[in-house]
């Protein structure tokens, strides 16, 4: 199983989520990788569990992908440093990785 607060993949885990760099300003990448074709869910949430941005709701081909989140909300107002965490769910697997915005 997959432990949430590891940076590290576990083995055959099938999706591979990275956020990079991290620390970021002002802008991070989410790069993610789908062993077959199916939808997917990349957010990001604040430590308290709430969601903060809806980077992706939709179907994805096998294979590699790259977000960005720019430290916004879904309105478009600036977030403040701090961490946050970057979640991708499948139909098969939710992934989570911490980012931390430093202004």
């Amino acid at each position: 199983r997959e432990d949430p607060d590891s940076d590290v993949d576990v083995p055959n885990a099938g999706v591979r989520l990275a956020v990079h760099p991290n620390p970021f300003n002002p802008q991070t990448t989410v790069s993610f990788s789908l062993p077959r074709a199916t939808w997917a869910e990349v957010g990001v949430y604040d430590l308290s569990g709430r969601l903060v941005d809806v980077l992706a709701f939709e179907d994805f081909t096998a294979g590699s992908h790259t977000l960005s989140w720019d430290g916004r909300n879904t309105h478009g107002l600036a977030m403040p440093s701090g961490s946050y965490i970057v979640r991708i769910e499948t139909d098969e697997r939710v992934q989570s990785r911490k980012a931390m915005l430093v202004r």
